[in-house]
């Protein structure tokens, strides 16, 4: 690159082949792999789903390659014989060669070549011009990159074009010249379904190159594109990868859209990165109709529909994976490997499914699996056969299940009744009853009526942090609530309303706990106790944008989240915007609301105080904004009055703009010397 990448969303390449040297391609542990394979002479190939960039690596190697004096050729299949049904042998082998002839500039007539051995097979002349021509044009190595190999699918000679790549590997045995030639493959097939003769396959000769999404460490040059502080770009890119996982095309085109706002408004005038990203995910990806427009989303759509007999299976699979179900990759199984290319889900670490990011996670969703009829005649069967298992059951034991259906009666009739109170109590007479048979149809009744006593007990906890001018809510409050909720959860797993309760208590605990952690004699913490706090609030941030979205109509989640954002990450603009949010959703904000975003101000206008650097133009452009953050914070802390420490802050502040007030206009008359701590404020 002859100069500095070029910013804004031209950077990125969210559409076809990027081409080698531009500054947005990623390098890839599969490029280093590739790399080295074929300049040892190796058969690779690379089955993968679409938009991973295969297109662009072969394109980026071929040109390393050629710098490294080996010959290439690329040859995109579905530009040969695009009719499968008409195409003869003789038109699509002719077609390969001269692509292959076209990119190695030879200048052999392969039409003249070609009739000339018309009366041999075509998958012989093939082989031969491979062997007479290639490799007598070429005295050094040829690489030829084979593209789109899944159009080969459905092809009645396709059995043939591998098994002649085969014999032109074990021919090295005898004819050294093809040591010299090597192919790459690429597409989006397994290979059982490019060729089922396993004598025949050239993949079990082959290197099976691995094209992965992006790690951080690989996606962290995409930050050069983006109109932002470093500091922010991390953010940005961070936020970008929460969503996509590092699947190439979704960070690229997130990226994208990302430079394009950021072209147009600064990133000061968003609350947040974070809003900034999560808003273009929605208008992107989101929308009711991005699943039938949005290209990436609609391949996926349609390959997972057009699955044909595996479809009902693979859903079954996929809404296992969707659930958090632990199901192992298994490489050979046919709906495994249905899933991984139309690439809805990918293998972790532990060779565990699960789903690629969290786009295809609210796209693909439970609902989404409900509409294309995943559950079909096998699951149909499944449920048939377990129903009458279900019946027989209770033919053989309904005397034990008729015990178990009075003792519950009597349990809803003492609740009912009052005759036993406290979740507590009401927990311990449930487990007796159910002991063995927790889900019992017997139970149906019961255990919804002892859900129901946990779960509202749990909500006058959640309703009193409303109203906690009146009355405190702690820390052993919220534990409390987790557990009633996680009960009730037990009972009732698919009930998404206690879930979001349960996560909105485990998030309050997490935010809790990560303003408990003290600091050292010097008012700081430690490396290690700060990076603590941070995983904490992570953790409580994540659990409550969690229930945020299982809970979209309460305020409850946003009402958590601001005191997170102004107590726990230092954003009062956050804070402030999800106060908003819960007033939009019928919160009326108290005392302690208005006082903890007082607080907010009135702590970032002290760390613009603090950090200012005393005779220069940085304090001149810092001091009018702590001073506007200051007044701020006295019109909040002036409306709560007398509540709280709100006198004090009042005083404080009025104290601070004065000596504010005194050094702007000190430097409005252009006294820009060091003044020290002359005009600070005594500590409060």
């Amino acid at each position: 690159m002859s100069g500095p990448p070029e910013q804004g969303p031209r950077f990125y390449v969210t559409g076809g082949t990027i081409k080698p040297g531009a500054d947005s391609y990623i390098v890839r542990k599969a490029d280093r792999d590739l790399l080295n394979a074929v300049l040892a002479g190796e058969f690779c190939y690379i089955l993968t789903t679409r938009q991973m960039g295969k297109s662009s690596l072969m394109a980026n190697i071929a040109a390393r390659l050629v710098q490294e004096g080996v010959r290439t050729a690329q040859v995109d299949l579905n530009l040969i014989g695009a009719d499968r049904q008409s195409v003869t042998a003789d038109e699509w082998y002719y077609g390969v060669a001269y692509r292959i002839l076209r990119d190695l500039t030879a200048d052999t007539k392969l039409d003249v070549w070609w009739m000339e051995r018309r009366l041999m097979p075509a998958i012989q002349r093939f082989t031969e011009f491979l062997s007479d021509v290639v490799l007598d044009v070429c005295s050094g190595k040829v690489v030829v990159f084979i593209d789109e190999i899944d159009s080969t699918i459905g092809l009645q000679f396709c059995d043939d074009f591998f098994a002649a790549l085969r014999a032109c590997h074990n021919r090295r045995a005898k004819d050294e010249r093809f040591q010299r030639l090597a192919f790459v493959l690429l597409g989006v097939a397994t290979p059982a379904q490019l060729i089922r003769d396993p004598a025949r396959t050239p993949f079990n000769i082959g290197k099976e190159i691995g094209l992965t999404d992006f790690t951080s460490e690989e996606a962290d040059f995409l930050t050069e594109g983006l109109h932002a502080t470093n500091i922010h770009k991390r953010e940005l890119l961070n936020r970008i990868l929460y969503w996509t996982d590092g699947h190439p095309y979704l960070t690229q085109a997130l990226s994208c859209a990302v430079a394009e706002e950021l072209a147009i408004h600064a990133l000061a005038e968003h609350p947040s990165a974070t809003e900034l990203v999560d808003r273009e995910v929605e208008r992107l990806f989101l929308g009711v109709r991005a699943v039938r427009e949005e290209k990436n989303l609609k391949f996926v759509d349609r390959r997972l529909r057009q699955g044909g007999a595996d479809v009902t299976e693979a859903m079954n699979v996929y809404r296992r994976v969707l659930r958090g179900v632990r199901v192992q990759d298994r490489p050979a199984y046919s709906v495994h490997a249905a899933l991984k290319l139309a690439g809805v889900v990918k293998p972790d670490s532990a060779g565990l499914l699960r789903v690629r990011n969290r786009i295809y996670e609210r796209v693909f969703n439970a609902d989404w699996v409900a509409s294309v009829g995943g559950r079909g005649r096998r699951a149909r069967l499944v449920f048939i056969c377990f129903a009458s298992l279900a019946l027989s059951y209770m033919i053989y034991s309904i005397t034990s299940e008729l015990v178990l259906w009075r003792r519950g009666q009597n349990l809803e009739r003492d609740i009912r009744a009052h005759v036993i109170t406290g979740p507590n109590a009401i927990w311990r007479r449930w487990a007796e009853i159910s002991k063995g048979s927790p889900q019992s149809l017997a139970l149906f009744g019961p255990r919804h009526i002892v859900k129901d006593a946990l779960a509202s007990e749990a909500n006058q906890i959640i309703l009193r942090f409303r109203q906690r001018d009146s009355e405190l809510t702690f820390e052993s409050d919220w534990q409390q609530a987790r557990t009633y909720l996680a009960r009730a959860l037990e009972l009732d797993p698919g009930d998404s309303v206690v879930r979001g309760k349960l996560l909105l208590c485990e998030g309050q605990i997490d935010r809790i706990d990560a303003r408990s952690i003290p600091y050292d004699v010097q008012g700081k913490y430690s490396p290690d106790v700060e990076k603590h706090s941070i995983a904490l609030l992570s953790e409580a941030l994540e659990k409550l944008e969690s229930a945020q979205r299982l809970l979209p109509e309460s305020p409850d989640p946003q009402i958590a989240l601001a005191w997170l954002y102004v107590y726990g990450w230092k954003n009062v603009d956050a804070g402030n915007h999800s106060m908003k949010e819960a007033e939009h959703r019928g919160y009326k904000l108290g005392r302690s609301d208005v006082t903890m975003l007082a607080d907010g101000y009135r702590e970032r206008a002290d760390r613009l105080w603090d950090s200012r650097n005393a005779g220069t133009l940085q304090e001149k452009d810092q001091l009018p904004k702590a001073a506007e953050d200051y007044r701020r914070a006295l019109d909040l802390y002036q409306s709560t009055f007398p509540y709280g420490d709100s006198s004090k802050e009042i005083v404080y502040i009025l104290d601070r703009l004065q000596h504010l007030q005194v050094r702007i206009n000190e430097l409005e008359r252009g006294e820009l010397r060091e003044h020290g701590h002359k005009t600070t404020p005594s500590p409060r």
